[in-house]
């Protein structure tokens, strides 16, 4: 790294945790939150007509389709929750409820991140070397939950001994999603750190890459697993074997246009990693870069 870096920005799904189960699979005490929401805010006539084994099936993953759908028409903000969390009872026969009544179900329906993500090899080791050596950590993450909540998973991981509270950016507390400028400058600020003395690490050409570099943010990009394995099995490599930066690129820039269906305005990151341990390598010390 060329410039002095004091401020280090993680993302964290698919950066510092990967998905094990899905959140639908350990939804059962957060639908019955739900359906206690329900019974005492709607009709009790009309409570007992709702097919609430339909309820448990189907509440939270059209919840989750619907998200990504309303998402999708601007990218830099979340979707109101309240609303589209009403607009997805209208699905199950129920009547429009209120937005306020809307966000209180919503977050009803917050499953632990702790018991459906296990964290990469080496994360918690890498976070504390770099810390050690004098770099700030934040978090610049995109997600639908968030709050106290979210924070308890990130103390029960052990994340929290690394990264300060009130730099931590989550999209569904602020409201503003990456590649938005303000989510970045939301933790930098909490950092009394600037963008060119900062670094940001993600699995995003898109959020994470893209968002940083209009900022001049140096940028580390970690690819997904599976982007590394697939080019690895289409080109006959074995799994120790390397995969150019530029290959990686290509494929994920390819794969994040596809997905968006439109063209992405992304440099080729500053860095590009496997593991988090490879970060080591590239910060070596906040003072004598």
């Amino acid at each position: 790294m060329d410039r002095r870096i004091r401020c280090i920005l993680f993302d964290i799904g698919y950066t510092l945790w990967e998905r094990i189960i899905p959140d639908t699979a350990l939804a059962s005490e957060a639908l019955d939150q739900a359906l206690l929401f329900l019974q005492e805010y709607i009709n009790p006539q009309l409570f007992q007509q709702l097919d609430q084994d339909k309820v448990r099936r189907e509440l939270l993953p059209a919840l989750l389709t619907e998200l990504k759908r309303e998402e999708k028409k601007d990218p830099n903000y979340e979707p109101d929750f309240g609303q589209v969390t009403a607009t997805v009872l209208t699905q199950f026969g129920l009547p429009a409820i209120e937005a306020r009544a809307g966000r209180r179900l919503f977050s009803s329906l917050q499953v632990s991140a702790a018991a459906t993500r296990r964290l990469f090899p080496g994360a918690l080791e890498t976070l504390q070397a770099l810390q050690q050596r004098g770099y700030m950590l934040g978090v610049v993450t995109n997600r639908s939950w968030g709050g106290p909540s979210f924070l308890a998973d990130l103390q029960q991981l052990g994340l929290l001994n690394f990264f300060p509270i009130n730099a931590i950016a989550i999209s569904a507390d602020l409201g503003i999603r990456k590649p938005h400028a303000a989510i970045f400058h939301y933790a930098l600020n909490a950092l009394h750190a600037s963008p060119v003395e900062a670094a940001m690490v993600g699995d995003s050409l898109y959020a994470d890459v893209g968002g940083a570099q209009s900022l001049g943010i140096a940028t580390v990009w970690k690819p997904v697993p599976q982007l590394y394995s697939s080019l690895r099995e289409h080109n006959g490599l074995p799994a120790s074997e390397p995969v150019a930066p530029t290959a990686l690129f290509a494929a994920g820039l390819e794969y994040e246009q596809q997905r968006r269906r439109r063209q992405l305005n992304v440099a080729p990151p500053d860095h590009t990693i496997e593991q988090l341990h490879d970060l080591l390598t590239i910060f070596t010390g906040a003072d004598i870069q």
